[in-house]
């Protein structure tokens, strides 16, 4: 399907090829209004995509690290910005988000996602996606606004670390 996701659900281990995809359940119908002008509704169907093994071995074959590029019998081909924004429907005109953060993490979870982490949900300055999944799955029977945005974020945040860019490793 697409070369960046295929590559995203790679792991390599004593030369074995392995692909994985981390269990992602639809979205709640009623925060689908808030993904789609976050801009994540395509990203949200990610989570339901079977990798195709022998095609991810077939790229895996042909890919040269020297110069970031898939060597086919048509020519070169690599992965651009573009190619992102085209498959995904993610932004890359906007600026990008970098730099440290001096953020208290208890009070920005508590800000954007309506929940107050424990102790051993923050390793660092990671939020533990197994702490979002147990917390953030079901949406209350009659959420305030406030409430849906928090869980779509929540949503956001594991569609981001489980399946646009999982790190099994």
């Amino acid at each position: 399907m697409m070369m960046l996701l295929l590559f995203s659900f790679l792991h390599v281990t004593n030369d074995v090829i392995q692909s994985y995809v981390q269990a992602m359940p639809s979205p709640d119908p009623i925060i689908e209004p808030l993904l789609v002008q976050a801009e994540f509704s395509d990203v949200a169907k990610l989570g339901q995509v079977k990798i195709d093994n022998a095609l991810v071995i077939a790229l895996v074959e042909r890919w040269r690290p020297a110069s970031h590029t898939f060597h086919l019998p048509v020519g070169e081909c690599t992965i651009t910005l573009k190619d992102v924004d085209l498959q995904l429907g993610l932004s890359i005109d906007d600026r990008p988000i970098t730099g440290p953060t001096y953020s208290n993490w208890e009070q920005t979870c508590t800000k954007y996602i309506g929940v107050v982490p424990t102790n051993n949900a923050l390793k660092g300055l990671t939020l533990k996606l197994k702490w979002l999944k147990e917390h953030m799955l079901t949406v209350p029977v009659k959420p305030t606004q406030q409430q849906l945005a928090g869980h779509c974020r929540a949503y956001i945040l594991r569609l981001i670390g489980g399946v646009v860019m999982p790190n099994k490793l």
